[in-house]
């Protein structure tokens, strides 16, 4: 069990969520709907933006939400309280003298300063660039940042690896409505823009794992001999099965939107996003998972350093 229980992981993983999902709604919104809605009927394009302005601000109270939900929680780990009386009691200690606390409370700013830009400036690219920095500041939470700082390799990793996962991940639920709402050539059009920036997400994403796991895991020995290890096989599976359905999506579902069969294709494009989005908020678990757990090579180095 990862360290503060499956209430802390549960709340971690949920804000992750949130914040991947107002990352990826505001990127899509800038690179892909913009672009894809150029040409459309404005009553359409309106509809469409109307429905991707309501899915950023759910995800931006998502993240609000269980950020706070959170740090109830891990206050209540550090202090070892018993009890909400006593959680509560632990919160300002734990903001005031943690650096859990001190980052928890640069995300709520990072969170009320985009809210402000959704509401004045609305899916606009200074909009997506704050999501992303809010999105970036949760590597300051990882085993990356305790191991080598802001400044290392490994923190740069997991900062690529964050902003990777809110484009492709975080856009797929953007996606989904849009092929939802919009005509099927309009649709076609999206998956089309959305396909290039996926391909590098994919890249960005295997890259930035591959220099994680190969610091943090511990050796080839450790994927299986560890809960660590163990955790991580299981993300690399979810990893590839997106992989696959992404490459589905691009090579078969979305062109065959422009054939005679475009309502059954827009189905089966449909029901396809939501199995990758599902797939997706289970790597989500799992990351949240994995921060919880001691990495193998630490487990690694207590063992030898026991046997010696």
């Amino acid at each position: 069990m990862p360290d503060g229980g499956l209430g802390l992981v549960l709340a971690r993983a949920l804000f992750v969520a949130g914040l991947l999902s107002l990352g990826g709604v505001t990127v899509f919104a800038v690179l892909v709907a913009r672009p894809a809605l150029a040409s459309v009927p404005p009553d359409e394009a309106a509809r469409v933006c109307r429905m991707l302005r309501q899915l950023a601000r759910g995800s931006l109270a998502l993240a609000v939400v269980t950020l706070l939900g959170w740090v109830v929680l891990q206050a209540a780990d550090i202090a070892d309280a018993n009890g909400p009386a006593q959680a509560l009691a632990a919160l300002r200690p734990v903001l005031r003298e943690t650096a859990f606390g001190h980052l928890a409370l640069l995300q709520l700013a990072g969170l009320g300063a985009t809210a402000a830009l959704l509401r004045l400036a609305g899916l606009s690219g200074w909009t997506a660039l704050a999501a992303l920095l809010d999105v970036a500041l949760q590597a300051g939470h990882g085993h990356a940042m305790a191991m080598g700082g802001v400044a290392s390799l490994l923190c740069a990793a997991d900062i690529l690896h964050l902003l990777a996962a809110a484009g492709w991940i975080g856009g797929l639920l953007p996606l989904l409505l849009l092929v939802r709402l919009a005509i099927p050539a309009t649709a076609a059009q999206a998956a089309r823009w959305f396909s290039p920036m996926g391909r590098i997400c994919v890249v960005v994403l295997a890259g930035s794992a591959l220099v994680q796991g190969w610091v943090l895991v511990g050796g080839w020995h450790a994927l299986a001999g560890t809960a660590y290890g163990v955790v991580v096989l299981v993300k690399a599976t979810l990893f590839l099965l997106l992989t696959a359905l992404a490459v589905l999506n691009r090579y078969r579902l979305a062109p065959a939107l422009r054939g005679a069969t475009a309502d059954q294709a827009r189905r089966h494009l449909l029901a396809a996003i939501l199995v990758q989005t599902a797939l997706g908020l289970l790597a989500v678990l799992a990351s949240a998972w994995l921060s919880g757990l001691t990495p193998g090579m630490d487990m690694g180095q207590a063992m030898s350093a026991a046997s010696g």
